[in-house]
Order: C-alpha cells, then structure tokens, then sequence
C-alpha cells in the first residue's frame, strides 16, 4: 500500500508540475521582455491619470496580458519597476490570472452542460470585482513608498550587472591579459539575451515555490497529507467546502 501510495503521488506531483510549468515558463519569458525592452515610466503615458480609471483598466490587463497565479509576481516585479503604481500592480496581480482569455475557454469548457455562459460571466465578473476593490484599499494605506521599496530592492538584489574576471587564472596563478588581443574581447550581451537572462532568473526563483505547492497539492490530492480525510469531509458541506478551499 505504501508503494502504490508513493506512485500515486509521483504521477500527481508530475502532472501537475508538467501542466503548470509552460505557463511559468511563458509568465517569466513576458517578465524578462518587460524588464529589457519595456522603457522606464512608459506605463504612466499609457494608463489614464486619474487613479481609480486606472485601477480599473489594470483590472482587465489579463485579457491582453494573461498570466497565472505563479508567473505573475515576476511580471509584477518588473512592472512596478517601470513605474505602474502599486494598487494597479496588486489589481493586475488578483485579476490576471481569472480575466483571461484562457481561464474563460477552461471555464466554458469545464460546465459544459451547465450554463457554461453564466458561470464564465459569473467567475470573471466576480473576479474581477473583487481585484477592484482591493485595489482601490490599497489606493487609500499609505504604504506605496515602503512596496516600492520592496520591489525594487529586491530587483536591484540579482546578481544580474556580476562581471567576472577572466584574465586571472587561479588554476594556474598567472595573469594571461598581456596574452591576449584586446580586440577579442567579449561583446556585450544583446538585449535579447539580457531578456532570456532576466527570465531565467525569475524562472527558477517562481519554480522553487511552484514545486512547493505543486508537492503540497499532490500530497492533498493522493490522500497522503494529514487532515485529507477531514477535507473530504467538509468538502460536502455547502457553507464549510468553499471557507476550506480557501484556506
């Protein structure tokens, strides 16, 4: 029984990592192209001045700009740092990954049968309201300086302007600059490849936690977690299913 309880977790741990890995992976590409190509405060000539007309455009970016829940905090990150205001960042963060194009065709196809129209409506609608108002919260606490801060802090934290001296040789204890033509030296990576990069970086830092929660979900999902039983159980509750599954 421990066996076949090991390999129903292995099967549950990698479908869920492969299915959601290409979302990561596209997630991270779109936050390495932000941070090279994407020119600082491009976004405050783009959103509408007023505060609150911008919260609610950020709440339909999804739409044009689909992430899921992981990939997102990445994009954000580089947002920020371009200059989108913290309470448009967060509404773009909670809305993203429900307004879109492909969370709408899954929900359409998930109820097939069962008003899918109504509850595609019903889930991006409701969504979206609710990124909305914790937007226009956050428009009001006066924490935007102390998250900016975060952000770019942790921005500025990558190792990504590290030069390494190749013309030492610890190997050997010799200096080989005098060895070589100048005019061989190695060019500047191109944006391109700063992009690529910059989305490899982000790739591996959301994958550690992906794989965390991948590994939490495959635990619940197989019956192996502690409490699964209890879940079960109040997963036939009307009132106690939807407080569990938040939880």
């Amino acid at each position: 029984m421990a066996n076949e309880g090991l390999q129903d977790f292995a099967v549950a741990f990698l479908s869920i990592l492969l299915e959601g890995a290409p979302f990561i992976l596209l997630g991270t590409l779109l936050s390495g192209f932000i941070d090279v190509y994407l020119p600082a405060n491009a976004l405050e000539r783009v959103l509408p001045r007023n505060k609150i007309g911008a919260i609610l455009l950020c709440g339909i970016l999804g739409l044009f700009l689909p992430v899921c829940e992981c990939a997102v905090v990445p994009v954000i990150r580089r947002l920020v740092k371009k200059g989108l205001p913290v309470s448009c960042a967060l509404t773009y963060m909670l809305a993203a990954p429900i307004v879109n194009p492909v969370t709408a065709l899954s929900t359409w196809k998930a109820f097939s049968g069962q008003e899918p129209l109504t509850m595609m409506l019903a889930r991006l609608g409701m969504g979206y309201l609710v990124a909305v108002a914790v937007g226009l919260v956050i428009l009001r606490v006066p924490l935007t300086a102390l998250l900016r801060s975060t952000f770019r802090k942790s921005l500025t934290a990558d190792p990504k302007h590290e030069q390494h001296d190749h013309d030492h040789h610890e190997c050997c204890g010799h200096d080989h600059s005098h060895q070589h033509d100048h005019s061989h030296q190695h060019a500047p990576p191109s944006r391109l490849t700063q992009a690529l990069r910059s989305a490899q970086r982000d790739f591996v830092d959301v994958g550690v936690y992906f794989a965390i929660g991948v590994t939490i979900t495959a635990l619940f999902n197989t019956g192996i977690a502690p409490g699964a039983d209890w879940i079960d159980q109040m997963a036939q509750s009307p009132a106690g299913a939807p407080a569990t599954l938040m939880i």
